[in-house]
């Protein structure tokens, strides 16, 4: 089994590696097809990167307006609060624009204002100075050098009008359709600024929640975080000093303004407790940067739930408890509380407790499945039990694990 994995990385690292070298060789020296297949990913996509980056550097301003209004409107909605928040950060933002180029149009204005005023004065200054030059030169009266004056100014009108007829004008036609492209890239340049800040005003106003599914995704990605852990472990403490079983417990997730992520425990439709982290609105207000986390429980229900326990004393057994650990194999869906549940179902009479002490989720187990690792207490308060009986009893177990669970004996 491990040989056939060593084999599958090898193959799949040697696709994956020459993949990657045509993929290169094709960009750098043969039709570019994926340069250009990004330049078009790139331009459609415009606007989203537009609107990411605004609603990031908005997003501090946005605060800072939201913190205020807030401080002056305690009794408006916060919905109400973070829209008006947001209104006053882009009217900040264009108006600033608006300054800037208040200043640099009217410069720019002025100056080719005043290169179209000289423009004029320029021009006779340059006739003025030929006029002059002709005049004052004697070599200009004389017919012969009048004649092959002319001859040359009228080559040179030929080669004027050629230039102008192979270079200018050829030249002037690239420069009419430089000048036009540039205009509609202007155009689409200005189109996904505007497209970008509609997108990053929807960003602004449920930042909160994206940050939410962010959390929520990457809890489930990653590995739990010891405050996390510690906190729950504490809470599942105190419900075993209240005599609740905890593995009876409905998990849920919770969606509340307290909460950035949290989760509730019931038992028997009643909710025991609410565990979580404290939202980063409430945090802002108070002005705590850091994760705060939150454990409230329902005394209440926690009365109710506990009301019917009785407290029973009765006589140390005279025969030893027997223990015996199981690790099965089952899918990701099946829980502790179905195997808990199964296996009292089973034995009621032998089985005095079942408690989960590992979970495995690795590479090393077959897709889609997990190892629990049980423990099992069995004992008879008539007689002690031999091995033939304990091995009976968990050969039921097992048996009734794999019809219901589906579940099977890791070796």
């Amino acid at each position: 089994m491990k040989q056939n994995k060593t084999y599958l990385h090898l193959g799949v690292t040697l696709i994956v590696s020459a993949c990657a070298v045509l993929m290169f060789y094709d960009t750098f020296f043969q039709s570019r097809v994926l340069l250009d297949f990004f330049d078009k990913l790139m331009s459609v996509l415009s606007p989203v990167i537009y609107g990411l980056a605004f609603a990031y550097l908005l997003a501090p301003i946005v605060d800072f307006f939201d913190r205020y209004i807030q401080k002056g409107l305690p009794k408006v909605k916060s919905s109400l609060v973070q829209g008006l928040s947001i209104l006053v950060t882009w009217i900040c933002v264009i108006a600033l624009i608006y300054l800037m180029f208040s200043i640099l149009i009217p410069e720019l204005v002025d100056s080719t204002k005043t290169l179209a005023d000289n423009f004029e004065s320029y021009y006779k200054t340059v006739y003025n100075w030929v006029n002059s030059l002709v005049e004052n030169q004697a070599i200009f009266s004389d017919d012969i050098y009048s004649d092959q004056l002319l001859s040359a100014l009228n080559g040179y009108y030929d080669k004027l009008v050629k230039w102008v007829t192979d270079t200018v004008i050829p030249q002037a036609q690239v420069a009419i359709v430089a000048v036009t492209g540039g205009i509609w890239s202007v155009v689409i340049f200005l189109k996904n600024i505007l497209i970008g800040m509609m997108i990053s005003v929807y960003l602004l106003a449920r930042k909160e929640s994206f940050a939410k599914q962010s959390k929520k995704i990457l809890y489930a990605i990653l590995p739990e975080t010891p405050y996390r852990r510690t906190l729950r472990a504490v809470a599942e403490k105190l419900l075993r000093r209240f005599g609740i079983d905890i593995y009876a417990l409905k998990t849920e997730t919770l969606q509340s303004d307290l909460f950035g992520e949290a989760l509730t425990m019931a038992l028997n439709g009643r909710e025991l407790l609410q565990i979580g982290t404290v939202s980063r609105n409430i945090r802002r207000k108070l002005d705590v940067k850091q994760d705060v986390f939150y454990l409230e429980m329902n005394f209440e229900a926690l009365v109710k739930s506990t009301k019917k326990h009785r407290i029973v004393a009765e006589e140390l057994s005279k025969f030893p408890e027997v223990k015996r650990d199981l690790a099965l194999l089952v899918d990701k869906q099946v829980t502790f509380s179905a195997l808990r549940d199964v296996a009292f179902a089973t034995e009621r009479k032998l089985l005095k407790s079942v408690s989960l002490f590992d979970v495995y989720e690795g590479d090393k187990l077959p897709e889609g499945k997990k190892s629990y690792a049980l423990s099992f207490i069995l004992e008879d308060k008539t007689r002690t039990l031999d091995e033939k009986a304990i091995e009976r009893a968990m050969q039921n177990l097992t048996a009734q694990f794999e019809r219901q669970c589906g579940a099977h004996v890791r070796a």
